[in-house]
């Protein structure tokens, strides 16, 4: 999989990954960019798949097992 995610970025699919922070002055959530830290959105599809087919493998698995356990703790 890291070899998958490495192909992605010499592809220019990944990007900064940001977050947002409370300014008080503006009274309003800012965005900033993770220091070192990248992101993308996988995909699927016949194009991401072809080039990385464990990271989709892996991606839509642990979306599938993650709702119904999130579903048992949270059920309201």
């Amino acid at each position: 999989m890291r070899a998958e995610a490495e192909n992605f970025h010499r592809l220019g699919y990944m990007a900064p990954s940001q977050s947002t922070r409370w300014d008080p002055s503006k009274k309003e959530l800012v965005p900033y960019d993770k220091h070192n830290v990248l992101s993308m959105q996988v995909q699927g599809g016949v194009d991401q798949y072809g080039l990385s087919p464990r990271l989709v493998e892996y991606t839509v698995g642990l979306t599938e097992s993650l709702a119904p356990v999130v579903a048992a703790h949270f059920p309201d």
